[in-house]
């Protein structure tokens, strides 16, 4: 026994300030240990002494204090007792409530508190924090706070179990131009897209519906494919996949209308405060809290349909995919997208060394990949999401081709009444990066929601 050797740490017992404490030392098994007492002064307050939390033993350095060394390491933390009582002040803010800008650090402070805890609300929201449930409910604060998302930060104090009384600061957050311009016109055109009432009766998530068999043998003399009902609805999130799936198998749907019976909610939350992208998983992999969906069309695949989003909108989309041709539409090749909203949208592409089609891994956008038929066109349309992540952008050394509206244009393409509120990651624009001379453009609006 007497070789194992174990160590002793000293900790100053408070979260959020600096004091300084003797440094940790080793020592043998059986060694005897002089506790040190040397520690920091703490505004406010009087060392009380040491504990062992381990077994509760208290120090508390009237006297020189010494134990033998056992075989596992000990930590001895510091107790303060308050000059002024033991309850917490109440929690005050540094910067005064009410307008700040975008990115303005926050900072709140509390006298004599060991910790403090808060939570968030948006406007119309309603703090549940109280005084049995802060350390549930609340968040730690650790430091400043980066304003991002206008609201009210509900304060309360700790101080070894006993907390202070709950105060709230209120702050609205002065957006940049792109980005508090860009959801006015987002809004503002929303508010004028109208519905109107959906004849398929057929629901694309239940397959391509044949109304006459084929008659003979492929590739034969005198064989007649077989026909299939032409217009289909989509109500939910399976119809989506079911059309990503038909698209993806080398049907191009040319001929076809899908049109939109409602509005669609993939996942409630995707982007996060500050119009950023969601967190990617672990090894560059999706993010296993929000369903990923794959485009409408690859880079091999093209959709040459209409859809018809029939002013509705699909909240939360969310794409992060390994190949070229990545959007809500992945490749376009004399496609119509019209009457259609996607928000609180991310698509990613992975942007791993080696893609999964083995080509470069870039080439994507907000609602088109890429358009490799000409006279796509796009009417009416709303994008408002992230296109790319600074992670992936890191990874894969940088992103080609990337767009809000189209990532890039081969062919010919019209773009009229479309609005666009994009953050864009690489070499990219809001509208169109590569090819965006093809695209025949009237009343497009792109807004630049990149944050400094």
């Amino acid at each position: 026994y007497n070789r194992i050797v174990s160590t002793v740490r000293y900790d100053d017992g408070v979260d959020n300030e600096e004091i300084s404490v003797p440094v940790a030392a080793s020592y043998r098994f059986g060694e005897t240990v002089n506790v040190d007492f040397n520690v920091g002064s703490r505004p406010g307050y009087t060392f009380k002494g040491y504990c062992l939390i381990t077994d509760s033993t208290y120090y508390t350095g009237l006297d020189p204090y010494t134990f033998t060394m056992g075989t596992t390491d000990i930590t001895i933390t510091a107790e303060w007792e308050s000059e002024n009582g033991t309850e917490p002040g109440i929690p005050y803010a540094e910067t005064e409530p009410g307008e700040v800008s975008y990115g303005t650090m926050l900072r709140f402070y509390a006298d004599y508190a060991s910790a403090i805890y808060y939570e968030f609300v948006t406007e119309g929201e309603t703090s549940s924090l109280t005084g049995e449930n802060y350390t549930d409910v609340g968040t730690k604060y650790e430091g400043a706070i980066s304003a991002s998302e206008s609201g009210t930060y509900y304060f309360i104090a700790e101080n070894h179990g006993l907390v202070s009384e709950i105060v709230s600061f209120t702050y609205t957050v002065i957006l940049p131009p792109g980005r508090t311009d860009g959801l006015a016109a987002v809004e503002a055109k929303i508010a004028t897209m109208t519905h109107t009432t959906v004849t398929a009766t057929a629901d694309i998530k239940e397959g391509l519906v044949e109304l006459t068999p084929a008659q003979g043998t492929e590739g034969e003399e005198g064989y007649i494919p077989a026909t299939y009902i032409t217009e289909y609805k989509v109500t939910d999130v399976a119809g989506l996949n079911k059309l990503a799936e038909i698209v993806n198998g080398g049907n191009t749907l040319a001929g076809y209308t899908i049109t939109l019976a409602n509005d669609i909610t993939i996942n409630t939350k995707v982007l996060k405060d500050g119009f950023l992208e969601p967190d990617e998983g672990a090894g560059a992999t999706p993010n296993a809290n929000l369903t990923n969906l794959d485009s409408i069309g690859n880079r091999t695949n093209a959709f040459a349909g209409t859809f018809d989003g029939n002013g509705y909108t699909i909240s939360g989309l969310y794409i992060y995919q390994a190949h070229q041709g990545l959007g809500f539409i992945g490749n376009a090749s004399g496609a119509k997208i019209k009457n259609l909203a996607v928000r609180d949208a991310c698509v990613i592409n992975s942007n791993a060394s080696e893609a999964a089609d083995g080509s470069d891994d870039d080439r994507f956008g907000g609602l088109i990949g890429i358009v490799t038929g000409d006279n796509t066109v796009i009417e009416n349309v709303i994008f408002e999401g992230v296109v790319g992540s600074a992670a992936a952008y890191n990874r894969g050394g940088g992103y080609e081709y990337v767009g809000g509206l189209v990532g890039r244009a081969d062919k010919t393409a019209t773009a009229a009444n479309c609005i666009v509120l994009a953050r864009i990651y690489g070499s990219g624009d809001v509208i169109c990066k590569k090819g965006a001379d093809k695209i025949t453009q009237t009343n497009v609006t792109g807004f630049d929601a990149t944050y400094p």
